[in-house]
């Protein structure tokens, strides 16, 4: 007999969350997601894979490394580079800028911030 894609050994609980997403949910309410596949041998590549790319989370390493930190107040994933960030962040822009001028590209720059009219238009805001 066949295994369905419903056998308990083909589905991986990928997280839970309260409910955040929905903050009139009541405080005992879980979200769960899952996944499943439809060979058992991939449930565990699936795995593997998820636990490799957590090592490399740029988030975590981030923080372990004392590259930059996120604060909310300044804005949902602008990063504050701490010294050690920025000299590394500076590094990789500088060999970016290099290999395109050598390449015959332009470099352009335009403006951080922009008048609120402009994120409205393109559906940011």
């Amino acid at each position: 007999m066949q295994r369905q894609a419903t056998d308990p050994g083909m589905i991986v609980l990928l997280q839970r969350e309260r409910g955040l997403m929905r903050p009139a949910a009541p405080a005992g309410i879980a979200l769960f997601a899952r996944i499943s596949f439809p060979k058992a041998s991939m449930v565990q590549e699936y795995v593997t894979l998820q636990e490799e790319a957590e090592k490399r989370d740029h988030r975590r390493i981030g923080k372990e490394l004392d590259l930059f930190s996120m604060n909310d107040q300044v804005g949902q994933g602008l990063a504050l580079w701490h010294p050690k960030g920025a000299k590394i962040r500076y590094r990789i822009e500088e060999f970016w800028r290099k290999k395109h001028l050598k390449n015959g590209y332009d470099l352009v720059v335009s403006p951080h911030i922009g008048r609120g009219e402009l994120w409205e238009t393109s559906g940011h805001l």
